[in-house]
């Protein structure tokens, strides 16, 4: 690691911990930035670090923007809160009971809440509610930009509400024994005054599972370990007996100890969930890919192939996975057009399916959805040692 990179540790442990932090010479300022800001991290850079910043006059132009960039989420952070606030409101009033996952319930175990940076909100409801709850959006300003089958999303002035009808679906996680654990949600979804909170046990173990999730795909910023290490410390009414009998249930016990075990590392804690500490040569792996990563993944390209990595290590079975894939690229199957936005009109509708690969044909290479036709070549092959090297790298994760 860099030392720009062991300072960015630091910072975030010291935050965690509650300690305040010691300024380091002879770094790239510059760089200490770029890392807080493409992990989603601004505001607790801003916190530990402004007593020393503040007060020199050569980082007077940095300490600008970093100031800037943290209130920048404390402003998100209250704005989308009064959002949540008021559509929950609304929806409660039209009888329709809700939840949130992750962001807001993640928030509340930050020695500063507010320093949780935001993005969409997660808002679970009833199937049976979702028709009523997309008037109810509508009806409160919010533009439906799409109806997936697995989530429906809605805009309004720059808030993102995700609605969902479950926690996890078949289609995207590939566990159908992870989905079958979140059936019956709602049975362990508890009600205080007007507001509805899900289990904490049970949020956890989503958390989990949702982290497996970006490991196996986009990829995972230091965020959600962040997250996973906050909870774990600060949320007192955690049942580990029962996390751990869970967990070793769904076969997610070594990955969660593998996981706690970075955190515990990475940010020198001391946490109640035994982990396992990773060997040296796994940790200095992991930790240089996600300091690639940014906070979802998206910005390191190593991740392009992610997806197909994922199905040939499930599958094993290199070469038919690829040949599906460079198939599905020209002919996606109707279950993949009917979840997209664009081509979900063939929904209940299979044999719109030739007009709609014509149509996507289309937009491809000459419409308004133009497509980098290599881009999308290379995430669908790879050479057999890329294989090899990626299916270590899940096995050592104990995917």
């Amino acid at each position: 690691m860099s030392k720009e990179q062991e300072f960015f540790l630091s910072v975030i442990s010291d935050y965690i911990n509650g300690k305040r932090t010691t300024r380091e010479d002879n770094l790239n300022w510059e760089l200490v930035f770029h890392f807080f800001t493409r992990h989603q991290l601004q505001g607790i850079f801003y916190t530990q670090c402004k007593w020393f910043m503040e007060k020199d006059p050569d980082l007077t132009e940095l300490y600008s923007k970093i100031q800037s960039a943290a209130l920048g989420v404390i402003y998100r952070f209250y704005s989308l809160k009064r959002v949540l606030a008021s559509v929950q409101r609304k929806l409660s009033e039209d009888g329709i009971p809700s939840f949130i996952i992750k962001g807001f319930e993640i928030a509340k175990y930050y020695p500063s809440p507010v320093l949780r940076s935001m993005g969409d909100i997660d808002l679970v409801v009833h199937e049976s509610d979702m028709s009523r709850s997309h008037k109810s959006l509508t009806n409160q300003g919010f533009n439906n930009k799409s109806k997936g089958n697995h989530e429906w999303v809605y805009i309004k002035q720059g808030t993102v509400i995700e609605l969902h009808d479950k926690l996890l679906y078949e289609h995207v996680i590939n566990k159908e024994e992870y989905v079958s654990f979140f059936d019956n949600v709602w049975q362990h979804v508890q009600k205080t005054d007007n507001t509805y909170e899900l289990d904490w046990n049970y949020h956890y173990i989503y958390m989990l599972i949702h982290l497996r999730k970006h490991l196996l795909y986009s990829g995972v910023g230091f965020r959600q370990f962040i997250d996973l290490a906050l909870v774990t410390k600060n949320n007192q009414d955690l049942d580990w007996v029962w996390i751990s009998e869970q967990l070793e249930k769904l076969h997610l016990f070594e990955f969660a100890k593998l996981c706690i075990g970075f955190c515990r590392k990475w940010f020198k804690l001391d946490l109640p969930f035994r982990g396992i500490e990773p060997d040296t040569g796994f940790y200095q792996e992991v930790t240089e890919k996600i300091f690639a990563n940014g906070v979802f993944g998206f910005d390191n390209p190593e991740n392009i192939n992610n997806v197909l990595m994922t199905e040939i290590h499930i599958s094993k079975k290199p070469l038919l996975v690829m040949i599906r894939r460079l198939i599905w690229l020209v002919y996606p199957d109707y279950k993949s057009m009917s979840y997209t936005k664009d081509y979900g009109f063939v929904r209940g509708r299979p044999y719109l399916l030739p007009f709609a690969w014509v149509l996507r044909h289309y937009n491809i290479l000459i419409g308004k959805k133009k497509m980098k036709v290599g881009y999308k070549l290379k995430s669908s092959i790879a050479s057999f040692e890329e294989i090899k090297l990626k299916d270590k790298y899940f096995e050592e994760w104990k995917l």
